[in-house]
Order: C-alpha cells, then structure tokens, then sequence
C-alpha cells in the first residue's frame, strides 16, 4: 500500500489516530440532524412571512443551498492553501450556527417589521417581489449556511487523516450527514414542532449543534494539507485502471455538476409542492419531504462509499445515475396522477386517523421521491471520485 494521509507529518493509521475515525462520522450524523432541523423551522418562519407559495419555497430552498454551496466551496479553497486542525474549524463553524439559531427570531422581527413596506413598492412588478424574497431569504439564511456547508468538507478533510477511512471518507460523511438530516427532518415536522412549538425545538437543534463542536474540540488535532500525493495508493492489480471511454476535462465536469446540482434543486421544490396536495399542510408537505429526500440520498451514498475506489470510469458512472434519477422522476409524475384513488383505497382500509394519515402519506411519497434520490446519492461520492480523476489527469 501506498502511503497515507499525515497528521504533522507523522503517517495516519490505526497506531496514531486514536478516536479520530469515529468522531468526524458521529459529528457528521449530529451535524445532519441539526441542520435540517433548522431548515424545517427556517423554512416555516419565512414562509409566515413571505406567504406559503411555490415561489417563496423556492426562494427559501435557493437561498439555503446557495449558502452550503458558497461554505463548502469557499472552506475547500482555504484547506487547498493552509494547514488547519479541521475539527477545530468545524467545531467552531458549529458554534457559530447555535448562535445564530439562536438570534434567528429577534433578527427576523426586524425583518418583519421592514417587509410591509418592501412588498408593497414590489407588488407592481411580480418579477421584482420574487426577487426580493430570494434577496431577503438570502440575507437571513446567508450566515449561518455558509457555516454548514463548510462542516462537510472540513470533517472530510478531517477523516481522511485516518487512512483506515480515507478511500471511503466522501461516501461516509455524506451518507451519515444524510441520514442525520432524514432523522432531524422527520422528528422535527412530526413530532417536536406539534410536542415542543418553534422556542424548544430551537433549542433542541442548538443541543445537537453545541453536542457537535464539543465532540470535535476535544478530539481536536492538526491537520496536514490534503494533497492527491497524499492519499493511499494501491499496489498493482488491487484497482483497476481509471478513465473513461470518453474523457473530458474538469471544466466541463465541473459544469455538469452544477447542472445536476440544480436537477436535485428543482426536484426537491417540485416533490414539495405535490406532497402540498396529499398533506394539505405545507409544513407536514416539506417535512415529509425532506425526510424522504435525505434518507433516499443517505443510502444511496452508503451503496458506493465503498466501492467508488474500484471504478473503472467515475465519470461514465456518473452519468448514468443521473440519467436513471431523471426516469425515475418521470415515472413519478406518471405515479403521482394515481395517488388519489390510491390514497382513498388506503383510507378505506386503514381509516382517516391523523396517525394512519401520517402513514399514508408517506407510504406515497416514498415512491416517487425514494427511487430517483437513492441515485442522487450513489453519484455525490461517484462525482467527488470522478473530479478527482480529472484533476490527476490535467
């Protein structure tokens, strides 16, 4: 084997690293929870305020990934140029998302207090109220995102110090973060906001981000700069050769995962306003969703953490797990158009309780948003490996 990731120039492994493994991944599961849990509470306070339509959804579910997106891409530059202790980054990233989590409320009464006057000079032209709203959502969600969408690439970073995980670290994170959130969207649109109201739930997701930081502050350590030389190598005939039968470069690549990243985008906003019409409950619709949404991916990614390494073409890979998300979302619509008659079925057998409604909703659900997001999945840790064989390739 080749040699592995150092931490302060001393080799990575079993001898060294301690407790470092399972930290970044319990971090990971904590960090998940937390962050969708905002999102379901976010999401409801600024829907009271913008108005529960499809564009104002929109306008809150663009604002929320395009701060993650400017976190994670922005953390990755820094760690490309510095060596830093990652989970001493990520804990503190942590603690700035429970502090704003917590000065989230008093920060949106201002904002309720400006909008009235807002909408009113942008009600004449509908085009110029739609941006405001992704503006002021922006505004809002800005700080706080950017702060989680750095905590990914820093507990990778992080794991990847143990060479036990370091060839599947992208697969794991992601997967446990994903199945954090699936748990942390679930339990709070289901259970806490009905058990607890919007002050306790809060509080709650500021535990589970606190719980996170201080795991990570105390297993603590410098990290060296990861570097494609510094990743574990195999010896001959352990891996078969990369490629693809069609090359093509990182720029090119590059634009392919941004599209797809807007496919999954717009998924999510299209399965949430179909969820409205069975839920017929906005919150309980995007709940449910997300919930869904993120568990499909969690497996997903699960699926191929491990065996990413032994791809012939990542790229090709790739490709193909979109293409088959983008049917399987086509049968969906097909699908969806039947949900009445089978949802009364349902209500026939099992009754109209709210518990059996529950069920219900989301037996139907599951089947068109499970399938295509256990693709979505599949293709984040395919698409970081394919990146990675077109950046040893320039």
């Amino acid at each position: 084997m080749g040699r592995s990731l150092s931490v302060e120039g001393t080799p990575a492994g079993p001898g060294n690293s301690g407790i470092l493994g399972p930290v970044p991944l319990l971090c990971a599961l904590l960090s998940g929870a937390a962050g969708l849990l905002y999102q379901v509470i976010w999401n409801h306070e600024l829907l009271l305020l913008f108005g529960s339509t499809g564009a104002a959804a929109a306008a809150v579910i663009a604002a929320f990934m395009g701060g993650m997106s400017l976190g994670a891409w922005s953390v990755r530059r820094r760690a490309a140029d510095h060596a830093r202790p990652a989970l001493g980054l990520y804990a503190a990233a942590e603690i700035g998302v429970a502090l704003y989590a917590l000065a989230f409320h008093a920060l949106l009464s201002g904002l309720q207090a400006l909008y009235p006057g807002l909408w009113h000079t942008a009600l004449v032209h509908p085009a110029l109220l739609e941006l405001l709203r992704l503006g002021l959502g922006l505004v809002m969600l800005a700080p706080p995102t950017v702060l989680m969408g750095a905590t990914l690439p820093l507990l990778v970073a992080a794991l990847q110090a143990d060479r036990r995980w370091a060839a599947k670290s992208v697969g794991w994170i992601y997967g446990l973060n994903a199945g954090g959130g699936a748990l942390g969207a679930a339990i709070t649109g289901l259970v806490l906001l009905p058990l607890l109201g919007l002050p306790d739930t809060r509080l709650v997701g500021v535990g589970l981000s606190a719980t996170a930081a201080s795991l990570a502050w105390l297993a603590r350590r410098p990290l060296a700069v990861v570097s494609p030389q510094s990743l574990p190598t195999e010896a001959p005939g352990e891996v078969t050769p990369r490629g693809s039968a069609h090359p093509i470069s990182r720029g090119v690549l590059l634009a392919v995962l941004v599209g797809a990243g807007f496919a999954s985008m717009g998924y999510e906003v299209l399965w949430t306003r179909m969820l409205v019409l069975i839920t017929g409950s906005s919150t309980y619709a995007f709940s449910l969703m997300l919930a869904l949404y993120v568990a499909g991916v969690s497996l997903g990614s699960f699926w191929l953490a491990g065996k990413v390494a032994r791809l012939r073409a990542p790229a090709d890979t790739f490709a193909h797990l979109e293409i088959g998300a983008a049917l399987l979302v086509l049968a969906g619509l097909w699908l969806f158009a039947r949900f009445p008659d089978w949802q009364l079925e349902f209500y026939r057998t099992w009754g109209t309780t709210f518990d059996s409604g529950l069920v219900i909703d989301a037996i139907l659900a599951a089947l068109i948003i499970v399938p295509p997001t256990l693709l979505l999945g599949a293709a984040f840790p395919v698409a970081a490996e394919a990146l990675g064989t077109a950046e040893r390739r320039t």
